[in-house]
């Protein structure tokens, strides 16, 4: 809740050597709350106006603050969960890789060789690719 108050007074008359003079005066005021001068006028219209009018304003920044707070837990939450994820992904990976280069392993144990180098070194290829190629920008 935001409010606007401008007042603004003119006043023109000549001076004493004839020249003509101009006076203004402005007043500007904008916050949660009403000027002071119209928080009287509420006031003197409807007593006990102005009170409900700041318990309103208290009210408001309340509500705001634990929105404000939601939000803020509700960004952590997430920023947990996908931390969990990627260290998931990474350990899935890892498990992965270690079975293929056991299965090249085993094959190179059988005089499969062609078969057992081409999985190992694929897995390792595999698995150094990402630091080689990581486009990421884990600046923000």
């Amino acid at each position: 809740m935001s409010t606007k108050h401008q007042k603004s007074m003119q006043a023109s008359g000549k001076s004493d050597n004839g020249q003509e003079m101009k006076v203004v005066h402005q007043e500007a005021y904008q916050g949660p709350l009403p000027h002071p001068d119209l928080l009287k006028k509420f006031e003197d219209i409807t007593p006990g106006a102005a009170e409900r009018i700041l318990l309103m304003a208290e009210k408001e920044q309340q509500h705001r603050h634990q929105l404000e707070n939601e939000i803020l837990i509700k960004e952590s939450e997430n920023i947990k969960n996908e931390i969990e994820l990627k260290g998931r992904g990474l350990i899935f990976g890892f498990l992965l890789a270690l079975l293929i280069i056991i299965a090249g392993v085993y094959l190179l144990i059988f005089n499969k060789s062609l078969e057992g180098f081409s999985l190992i070194l694929g897995s390792i290829a595999m698995i150094i690719t990402p630091f080689f190629f990581n486009k990421t920008n884990n600046q923000k």
